[in-house]
């Protein structure tokens, strides 16, 4: 893929370059949990990703709300995105800080089993630093997708992956094992960020690409946007990054060691269609009101989505226990199933992720909190049912049940809400009798205008091709003779073609 920083990305280059940067962060991230799982001892390994897991959920928890809002405003403000992307980091940095004291000071008993309060200011402080690295990492995405430099996000992205292998076998020499694994991800997080946002600040926003016929959202706009998004991207990352901490809690680090490296594996599946979503968002937002090219870049994005997905998904199922057992043999005993399960779930997700990005280009984001809100609950519910009788099989067991019911729910609110007005479909069965009509005329004057023609007086008309050029209800048009002393004859069928002839002739 050719690198273009100059040109915004139409949807084929956004979604395709999204595509490459889930690719590369997952082939990276794979060599990155084979090497935690040979370096670090599986507890250990279980407390730092558990330890990721609750900085990423801070995180998310706190810019939820501020992503979508992002990609789909960005390229709406015009002149204003610079200002428009620094109040956003803002509110986005102050949110995370308040939302990372909360989870240290309010939860105890997770922060000690997760070793932050057990070295005195050191362990917290060091967590809400992170927040707030992870939390500008996270955002910055957004912003190059929003603003149509959706080609950066893989080299950002694949820079960080790198990064992050490098600063893991650097750091366990010198640090405790999972405060290491938290510091792989936050200091390539930390210096990918300060290069992307100089780039942005000093070029990437300074160019007003979009159509002058979109008006910049208001206040108002922006801000029931980003709570309704707020709502629906809470209920999504709750069921993600509460699953590890779940399973933490009622099977131990072991097993949680051993059901996240599966998750993160079968991840990637579920980042092919939320990337590919993500620049169906910031590309379809300015033909909301349009459905026929709405609806040919939603066709257009699903072509995308399973050319990746299902061959992906299959070959996960199928090289499902090699892939674990390269992490050990505690691994594949109890990450295949896992693995399996959260493949196939990953396939009903994708028509639900593009059921919401539909959603969110019309603005309907009461479906998206209903949609969401429904997977979360029935993600955590059964996974909590399911895990003290099936292991962190049972927690994949409630993924897959979750996301298909999810994706029958989403497919049929959709279709009830793309559904035409009763005008509407009243205007189309009226076209339609009208087209059809039309149709029948037309076969009617082909089968008859020779016989019409012979009725005429002779000499009236040159001899030569006959060729019928309008029929209309009770009036055929019929262009005779050769290009050279061709003649057009109108003849009427019936009554109300006679009066019209009638008409024009008086």
């Amino acid at each position: 893929m050719r690198l273009d920083l100059g040109r915004p990305a139409s949807l084929s280059r956004s979604g395709y370059a999204l595509l490459l940067s889930s690719v590369i962060t997952s082939a990276l991230g794979l060599v990155y949990w084979f090497l935690a799982a040979r370096l670090i001892a599986a507890d250990e390994l279980g407390r730092g990703a558990a330890l990721v897991s609750a900085m990423v959920l801070v995180t998310s928890l706190a810019t939820a709300g501020l992503k979508r809002g992002l990609m789909l405003f960005v390229a709406m403000v015009g002149p204003g995105a610079r200002r428009f992307v620094v109040h956003v980091y803002a509110a986005g940095l102050l949110i995370t800080l308040a939302f990372g004291a909360v989870f240290v000071a309010g939860f105890a008993g997770l922060s000690r089993e997760l070793d932050l309060v057990n070295h005195g200011w050191v362990g917290p402080t060091v967590f809400l630093l992170s927040t707030l690295v992870w939390a500008v990492f996270v955002l910055q995405d957004a912003v190059l997708i929003g603003s149509r430099r959706s080609t950066l996000v893989p080299v950002s992205n694949a820079a960080f992956s790198v990064a992050k292998i490098v600063v893991l076998l650097s750091l366990l020499a010198f640090v405790d094992q999972d405060l290491g694994v938290l510091l792989s991800w936050v200091l390539p997080a930390l210096a990918t960020g300060v290069v992307v946002n100089w780039w942005l600040a000093r070029r990437g926003l300074e160019r007003d690409d979009r159509p002058h016929a979109i008006d910049p959202p208001t206040l108002g706009q922006v801000a029931r946007f980003t709570g309704a998004e707020y709502v629906a991207a809470l209920s999504w990352l709750s069921a993600v990054y509460l699953t590890p901490l779940l399973v933490l809690a009622r099977a131990g680090a072991t097993s949680n060691a051993h059901f996240y490296l599966a998750f993160q594996i079968a991840y990637a599946l579920f980042l092919v269609s939320s990337n590919i979503s993500d620049a169906l968002v910031a590309d379809a937002a300015e033909v909301a009101s349009s459905g026929t090219a709405l609806a040919a870049k939603v066709r257009k994005a699903s072509r995308q989505i399973a050319l990746v997905l299902v061959p992906g998904a299959a070959l996960a199922v199928v090289a499902a226990p090699w892939v674990m057992a390269a992490f050990g043999n505690g691994y594949r005993a109890e990450g295949t199933i896992v693995l399996r399960l959260l493949a196939i779930a990953a396939v009903p997700n994708a028509i639900t992720t593009v059921m919401v990005a539909i959603a969110h280009v019309r603005r309907r984001m009461w479906l998206v909190m209903v949609v969401e809100a429904t997977m979360a609950a029935l993600t955590l519910v059964l996974s909590w049912l399911l895990l003290g009788h099936h292991g962190v099989a049972g927690v994949a067991w409630a993924w897959l049940i979750a996301q298909c019911a999810t994706a029958l729910l989403a497919t049929v609110l959709t279709v009830q809400a793309e559904a035409p007005s009763r005008r509407e479909l009243r205007l189309r069965l009226v076209g339609w009798a009208s087209s059809g009509r039309g149709a029948l005329a037309r076969v009617r004057c082909e089968r008859h205008v020779p016989r019409w023609l012979a009725q005429l007086p002779a000499g009236a008309v040159p001899p030569g091709p006959r060729r019928l050029l309008a029929c209309q209800h009770d009036l055929a048009v019929v262009q005779v003779g050769s290009s050279a002393d061709a003649v057009v004859v109108r003849l009427a069928v019936g009554a109300q073609g006679r009066a019209v002839i009638r008409a024009h002739v008086d």
